[in-house]
């Protein structure tokens, strides 16, 4: 994330908001649009090799935690051995549950937007804004209602990879 932060400094500097922000968007909007898609870019694989960097250590401390739990003994190297033995799997399970995730979020935050985009066909100035707020908050209440399938579906993801010999599709 730090080098994100170094990169954003230095090469897109409009990407820190601000006045310097506004100034770029009103004398030359396609550079500002360049550069803070440029920075959103890397900020997304940022974001991605951090989860999956942190799945990978979970399925190697779950292999390391669990044996020890019950008195069996686990050495470090093996269960790291092991985690990147499982390198492939964890980086499909990954991707699965990226694509899942946003599948469903878009899936239940879709009617908010739709109530909301009501408001740009309205007449009247009261119903708009009715149909705008009541859309915001069906379309909150979908990114809770996905935030909450996300950690029940895949909390324990990371110790199933690790203690049973499965696949991509658990």
């Amino acid at each position: 994330m730090k080098l994100w932060e170094l990169a954003a400094r230095s090469w897109f500097p409009v990407s820190r908001g601000g006045a310097r922000l506004l100034e770029t968007l009103q004398a030359d909007p396609a550079e500002a649009l360049r550069q803070l898609g440029a920075s959103s870019l890397i900020g997304v694989a940022a974001v991605v090799i951090n989860g999956l960097g942190g799945y990978f250590v979970a399925v190697a401390a779950s292999r390391y935690v669990f044996p020890r739990m019950v008195g069996k003994t686990a050495s470090l190297g093996e269960c790291l051995r092991f985690a990147w033995g499982r390198a492939g799997t964890v980086l499909g399970f990954f991707g699965l549950m990226i694509v899942w995730t946003l599948g469903v979020t878009v899936l239940l935050i879709l009617p908010g937007a739709g109530l909301a985009a009501l408001a740009l066909v309205g007449e009247s100035a009261p119903l708009k804004v009715v149909l705008l707020v009541l859309g915001a908050l069906l379309a909150l209440a979908g990114a809770v209602v996905a935030l909450l399938w996300f950690i029940l579906r895949f909390m324990l993801a990371s110790q199933v990879l690790a203690l049973e010999e499965v696949g991509v599709r658990t």
